[in-house]
């Protein structure tokens, strides 16, 4: 909000901010051309009913696989790890959920992890050398610390959860593939790192039937065997993070329902969007379109 004022003041744009609630939101916005929606899957269903004639674009979520083969550079791939996982204290869709880490190099990773990790200042107030800090939605620290309860065998490093002040410690926990905990979107600073023998380990898990949806962006470091069997579904970003490649001018999001769709009127594709284009694809000869957006956990 600040930023938009700041801009505002510069420059005339035909923007209206309002923060609402989706009740309002709905009620308010019935007339719009284009409703742009980010947030829950699930969420979004109920809205886009709500609007059956607008161009629906959904902008969501996914597992983010980081993985770790046996030819990576450990010291690029930690630092890599701690930025992507850690970025704005974890509370972003782009963070990784699960870090896959070949057997090979295990040790060095998690030895690298662990002392990058222990070097990681949390505050309760917002500093330059803060990495983490207080969360922002008030159930996320209660869900954290349910998780890490139930999988407290798998913690070497961490752990620690200030409901009150809505603070996770940033936590690693560490398993094989036969013992993973349950992959899950924390928004905060919880590195699930799994051990794994070979790439179709990997792949399998990855192209089950229920987590296809779920295909977004995956981080790879030194498995080569993987790049062409996730570039077809995922938005790859080789040897670096999905932060580093994320381009404003170009479509974003994966191949699966709960990443990204577009939705007009009976027809809904699943895949990477960039709403300039998208609007100038059904509405190429409309002067006046009415765009409302709305962005909700």
């Amino acid at each position: 909000m600040d930023i938009h004022r700041w801009i505002g003041g510069q420059v005339s744009l035909p923007i209206e901010m309002h923060p609402v609630g989706q009740v309002e939101f709905r009620r308010n916005m019935q007339g719009a051309d284009v409703v742009v929606f980010t947030g829950d899957y699930y969420n979004s269903l109920e809205v886009q009913a709500e609007f059956p004639s607008s161009l629906f674009l959904f902008f969501g979520s996914g597992v983010n696989p980081f993985i770790v083969g046996a030819q990576a550079d450990i010291g690029q791939a930690v630092e890599a790890a701690v930025q992507s996982r850690l970025y704005n204290s974890g509370q972003d869709c782009m963070c990784p959920n699960v870090f896959f880490v070949h057997r090979e190099v295990k040790s060095e990773f998690v030895a690298g992890l662990l002392d990058r990790v222990r070097q990681v200042k949390t505050g309760v107030t917002v500093a330059r050398d803060t990495e983490v800090n207080p969360l922002i939605y008030d159930e996320i620290p209660l869900l954290a610390s349910l998780f890490l309860d139930k999988y407290k065998d798998r913690i070497i490093h961490g752990g620690q959860v200030d409901v009150s002040r809505k603070l996770v410690e940033p936590t690693i926990l560490l398993s094989a593939m036969d013992r993973m905990p349950e992959v899950e979107e924390h928004f905060c600073p919880i590195f699930n790192v799994v051990e794994y023998g070979s790439a179709q380990e990997v792949a399998d898990w990855i192209f089950s039937e229920q987590r296809v949806e779920s295909s977004f962006g995956a981080c790879l470091f030194g498995e080569p065997e993987l790049i062409e069997k996730l570039k077809p579904s995922h938005m790859l970003a080789l040897n670096s993070t999905l932060f580093d490649i994320e381009n404003g001018n170009r479509p974003f999001g994966g191949y699966g329902m709960k990443a990204s769709y577009v939705r007009y009127k009976d027809r809904t594709i699943s895949q990477p969007l960039l709403i300039s284009e998208q609007v100038s694809r059904f509405f190429r000869n409309s002067p006046n379109i009415t765009t409302a957006g709305y962005s909700s956990i």
